[in-house]
């Protein structure tokens, strides 16, 4: 069983985006969020400079056991909400709840840092493990599936 106090959220700095860049060669874990080019380095670190500095959106690394396993944030931010987005990059620790908790924990950010009165987002219907971690969290359905092809 996984402790709830061994996941922690940091803010994402450009230093996190090797890793990243690293996950996301990945073709399943790119599958997961309709992401169908393999990055190439250079546009993936103009990415996330652009990302860092967009006030409407807010990005978190996702620690287990203080090691950089994940990202998670908002985007589309307004003063009454945002869109959630959340993965877990390290393909050893995927399926073990700690996306869950990751999440539990980014919601809590949604409505106590931000104020916001609804948080949303958007899945692809195949992505079952995800689907399942939303209704445990409580997010009404039908979520939003514009990615759907």
């Amino acid at each position: 069983m996984v402790k709830e106090n061994s996941i922690s959220l940091d803010n994402f700095t450009l230093q996190d985006a090797e890793k990243t860049f690293l996950w996301l060669q990945d073709n399943s874990l790119r599958e997961l969020f309709a992401m169908q080019d393999k990055p190439n380095w250079e546009r993936h670190l103009n990415y996330f400079k652009k990302t860092l500095n967009d006030p409407t959106q807010s990005v978190y690394k996702i620690n287990y056991n203080k090691e950089h396993i994940g990202n998670c944030g908002f985007k589309y931010i307004t003063k009454h909400s945002g869109e959630l987005w959340i993965y877990i990059g390290e393909q050893k620790h995927r399926g073990k709840g700690l996306g869950f908790l990751a999440c539990k924990e980014l919601v809590e950010i949604g409505f106590s840092k931000f104020n916001f009165e609804r948080i949303f987002l958007h899945v692809l219907k195949k992505n079952l493990p995800a689907i399942k971690m939303y209704k445990k969290l409580k997010f009404e359905e039908p979520f939003e599936n514009e990615f759907d092809k």
